[in-house]
């Protein structure tokens, strides 16, 4: 039932995103993702962190979402013009769908698509047709959770002109750990003493209080 209800409240919110974030129609740079829907919601997300960090970008920058939420209403004119197109190849069907819509090819019109993921075809067929394998790129989204998503943002932002971003090293996904909401993306932790250790250290840890964990799979963190 909650996985369902989950599904449901992803889908309504889905459903009340214009396929285009930005605050400005007169954004210079376009950037596109053609994913799931479970990756939107982090990938808005981290456009909202990068307004903050560099507000100077909100007048310059769209961010176009092609997903199955939002592809009926996604303008094709929108998508193309995409400087840099973030595809995960696992969603090659929905590329298929959208070319044949709108006899175009996607790939072929975007100057850059930086591949990640893992598609029903070999890398080799993706690089014909006009993919980029870029292992930063790759590596951010293999292992996903927010910081990885803004840098991911970051790094096509890069390869669209924008210059003075910068670009972290890769935050290793972990199987297990701890994590503490901190009001922003959170923190995560590989183990128990690191994790005592930075309480101790941030002042939040009040001996003798009472203790409370809630578990929680770790795709609830890294999507």
């Amino acid at each position: 039932m909650s996985k369902l209800l989950g599904s449901l409240l992803l889908a309504l919110w889905v459903a009340l995103l214009p396929g285009t974030v930005s605050a400005r129609a007169s954004a210079d740079i376009h950037i596109g993702y053609l994913v799931t829907d479970a990756d939107t919601q982090g990938t808005i997300a981290a456009f909202r962190k990068l307004i903050e960090e560099r507000p100077d970008l909100a007048d310059r920058v769209n961010l176009h979402l092609l997903s199955p939420s939002t592809y009926a209403d996604a303008q094709a004119e929108q998508i193309l013009q995409s400087d840099v197109l973030v595809f995960d190849t696992h969603d090659q069907h929905m590329l298929d769908q959208f070319n044949e819509k709108n006899n175009v090819d996607l790939l072929a019109e975007v100057k850059t698509v930086l591949g990640v993921g893992v598609g029903l075809q070999g890398e080799e067929h993706y690089v014909k047709l006009g993919v980029e394998w870029e292992p930063r790129a790759r590596t951010y989204w293999e292992h996903g959770g927010p910081q990885n998503q803004l840098a991911l943002l970051k790094l096509a932002l890069t390869r669209a002109g924008i210059e003075g971003l910068d670009l972290p090293e890769p935050e290793l996904s972990i199987d297990f750990g701890y994590y503490y909401p901190d009001g922003g993306t959170g923190r995560v932790f590989a183990d128990w003493e690191s994790f005592q250790q930075w309480r101790e250290a941030s002042g939040k840890h009040r001996p003798g209080a009472v203790r409370v964990g809630v578990s929680f799979f770790k795709s609830n963190y890294y999507t």
